[in-house]
């Protein structure tokens, strides 16, 4: 097949949102040495003030609102563990969290392409 024709392809598929990139990034190549997943619950009044706060937080790099057993799931990256648990007191903190429970993250297996 041309190049051309794969290129046009793939630019009307990105275009369509039918494919999407992403990226993985080796944290400890960055500092970032303390991955960890909280899950956490929250007044169901509370739920989306919450989840914005959640984004502000240093550290927190991704929030997910769920429907599973937690309200939220927070994906954390941080030098330490003494800095992980900085941030889970943070989230702690937040108005209408009942509870947080984090796992830190032991090891990344990487997908065989």
């Amino acid at each position: 097949m041309n190049e051309s024709t794969v290129r046009k392809r793939i630019t009307i598929l990105r275009e369509n949102r039918v494919i999407k990139y992403y990226i993985q990034i080796d944290t400890s190549q960055i500092g970032l040495k303390t991955e960890a997943s909280l899950g956490v619950d929250v007044e169901a009044s509370k739920i989306l003030p919450a989840g914005r706060k959640f984004t502000e937080i240093p550290g927190v790099r991704m929030v997910f609102h769920t429907s599973g057993e937690h309200d939220f799931w927070l994906v954390v990256w941080t030098t330490d563990r003494e800095s992980l648990s900085r941030i889970v007191d943070k989230v702690s903190a937040v108005d209408g969290v009942v509870k947080v429970l984090p796992s830190v993250l032991v090891e990344r297996i990487l997908k065989k392409e």
